[in-house]
């Protein structure tokens, strides 16, 4: 189903959903370097049942929508400073995230998009929706601050699903 994740320090991010009666997963997919292993297999999950009728109600309204398609993002319209609520879609053919990193000032998006591990971080964690299978939307609110950021799709990165964004001030 995707959702939020990966905040920027000391930060948060959330998702909204509409789940019909059932049992769902939750559970992280990071990878541990140290290891290999994915933190769900050391005991990073547990299972949410949704039980009784479902209750009428509304999703937050959008002012933004993010359309993921095979290999880029499209944008409804320019993000301005401040709170956006986003609803994300993937309408590719395969699965996609948007994890959002900032890059600090002081470096490019040259720099960030040629980032190594070992080397010295040129951005820092902001907000992610990870990765849908296509045809799945999830809606987030996201408070945007100035300044430039790096878009980019792990399972697609290979192929170039990597974008930048600015942030104009106000």
């Amino acid at each position: 189903m995707g959702g939020a994740g990966f905040p920027s320090p000391r930060g948060t991010v959330n998702a909204t959903y509409i789940l019909e009666p059932g049992r769902y997963a939750i559970l992280c997919a990071v990878h541990d370097n140290k290891d290999g292993l994915v933190h769900y297999q050391k005991g990073m999950f547990t299972e949410l049942t949704v039980a009784g009728k479902r209750i009428p109600g509304n999703l937050p309204a959008a002012d933004i929508t993010v359309t993921e398609v095979d290999y880029k993002w499209n944008f409804s319209k320019p993000i301005t400073a401040g709170p956006h609520v986003l609803l994300v879609t993937n309408n590719g053919t395969v699965a996609h995230e948007l994890k959002i990193l900032r890059i600090l000032p002081g470096h490019t998006f040259a720099e960030a998009k040629a980032w190594k591990p070992g080397q010295p971080r040129t951005d820092e964690q902001f907000a992610t929706v990870t990765t849908m299978s296509p045809g799945v939307g999830v809606i987030t609110s996201i408070n945007f601050q100035p300044g430039n950021y790096l878009l980019w799709c792990v399972p697609q990165v290979k192929k170039g699903m990597i974008q930048e964004l600015t942030i104009p001030l106000r």
